[in-house]
């Protein structure tokens, strides 16, 4: 490189360099707006005391055991990851575009999975970034210790989804460059920042980041982990990053801090930034004893009375509480209804008053250590672990018609009498277990038949078969004997 002019042309060009690869890091403002919480020292040192505290031991409350985000194939195959290698430019705004080429690796420091490789030259803020090496961590974040708890044991295991990514170079070929760069979630194909500055120098009025710390420990004293923070891109099986907009037009910006948005979003995706899908963690917390506990749980039940065992009940609380949906679902796909409850007040750690907009007010009791909900002006009750038994036999049944052989039948509008086409009608008895019932046809000679449904052909309770003969009582018609006289749904 020809140097002209003067050395305070000089220091210009090199300290030029300096800030915009030191603003490379990838935070934005609008998920980045406040002021840093950090220490402002030297190299991250500082390890969670505890990176266990948080984590559900619940399956059913931790989202990395959700199946929607712990399959490894979602969108494509993870193992994708492995050959591929990061390559990153930033425009003269200091908006950075990320991408994966294949290639290959080869080892660096084994205790920390660290692989490297050359890649091609880059470029930054308008200036050359050359001699560059892209550095990849499998597993384990850089910025802690390979021998950490944070990067073994149980939180270890949450990190073996993720893989952190690193460069180095020269600007200008005279400025030499270290910067963090993405940590991306192989599994959601999600990406992650994972780093901000714990060290900057004064230069020619600017602060310059020259240190880099985790965010685990240097942001909101620690309170959430780097993964909890909204995403700022997803990665496409083509290779491509795609980088939400928010986050692009943030480079620059020197403002690093990351926030986490409304709870309530979606889960970001391609064409859509959005939440986080581990932000359920428990150390999520909300500052209220009763919505930490309901927090993302949704509640089940179904009644057993007849005329309304057709629907599934949900009560689903939003990730922090404030909003109760209470949603009826009917048998085989008949529609959904929705009504929506605002959080008024928490009475204490175990109940708390929801309205809604048209004036009703319910109280909400969570029960048997966040497995149960009680609705007390209802009487409703839903559990986590509810194992759903489907509707009684005559809401399966009802205004229904089936054809068989010779016969057709036709279930009143509330199942509790069959009309044949021969003229005869059959009467419920008592017995009913959901997919079978007894019904009489004559209660003087006391005919009773056995009726059972089933599934048939794709359809949802789409046939019903009948006992072979008659029998003297209810108690005494068995199930076991109802495969005859088979007749298909009439839709």
């Amino acid at each position: 490189m020809k140097l002209r002019k003067n050395s305070t042309f000089l220091l210009l060009i090199i300290f030029s360099i300096l800030l915009s690869s030191c603003s490379q890091l990838p935070f934005n403002p609008m998920a980045y707006n406040k002021k840093p919480n950090t220490d402002i020292g030297g190299p991250d040192v500082e390890e969670p005391t505890d990176p266990d505290t948080g984590v559900p031991t619940d399956p059913e409350n931790d989202p990395f055991k959700d199946p929607e985000y712990s399959d490894p194939n979602k969108h494509f195959s993870a193992s994708k990851f492995d050959p591929w290698e990061i390559r990153s430019s930033f425009a003269g705004n200091n908006s950075p575009t990320f991408s994966f080429a294949n290639g290959s690796w080869v080892g660096g420091n084994a205790s920390k999975n660290e692989y490297k490789k050359g890649g091609p030259n880059s470029s930054g803020g308008g200036y050359s970034i050359t001699g560059v090496t892209y550095y990849l961590y499998k597993d384990k974040n850089p910025l802690f210790s390979p021998s950490s708890s944070y990067n073994n044991g149980e939180h270890g295991e949450r990190m073996k989804r993720f893989y952190f990514y690193r460069f180095t170079g020269k600007g200008g070929g005279i400025q030499w460059l270290d910067n963090m760069l993405i940590a991306v979630d192989r599994y959601t194909k999600l990406v992650f920042a994972f780093a901000i500055p714990t060290k900057y120098n004064h230069v020619l009025g600017q602060k310059v980041p020259v240190a880099w710390g985790a965010v685990d420990t240097r942001v909101n004293n620690g309170k959430y982990k780097f993964y909890e923070y909204d995403p700022v891109g997803i990665v496409k099986e083509n290779g491509s990053i795609e980088l939400y907009s928010w986050y692009k037009s943030a480079m620059g910006s020197g403002n690093y801090n990351p926030i986490i948005g409304s709870p309530d979003r979606e889960v970001a995706t391609y064409g859509k930034a959005g939440r986080s899908p581990y932000y359920t963690l428990a150390s999520a917390t909300t500052g209220d004893d009763f919505k930490d506990i309901a927090k993302s749980k949704e509640y089940l039940f179904r009644t057993a009375t007849a005329g309304r065992s057709d629907i599934l009940d949900a009560f689903s609380f939003s990730m922090d509480a404030k909003t109760l949906t209470h949603r009826e679902e009917r048998w085989r796909g008949k529609g959904t209804k929705e009504f929506n409850y605002t959080h008024s007040k928490t009475i204490n750690k175990h109940k708390a008053i929801y309205s809604s907009s048209w004036g009703s007010t319910i109280t909400v009791n969570i029960r048997d250590n966040g497995k149960e909900v009680y609705i007390d002006e209802y009487k409703y009750k839903g559990r986590i672990d509810f194992n759903d038994p489907g509707p009684r036999f005559p809401d399966r049944v009802k205004a229904k018609t089936f054809r068989g052989s010779g016969y057709t039948y036709t279930f009143n509008y509330n199942g509790s009498e069959i009309k044949l086409s021969n003229g005869k009608t059959y009467y419920l008895t008592w017995r009913d277990n959901g997919n079978y019932a007894v019904y009489v046809h004559n209660y003087i000679a006391k005919n009773h038949w056995g009726v059972n449904i089933r599934d048939h052909n794709g359809v949802v309770d789409g046939r019903i078969t009948w006992t072979l003969t008659s029998w003297a009582s209810p108690s005494t018609t068995p199930p076991t004997d109802a495969w005859y006289s088979p007749a298909n749904l009439v839709e």
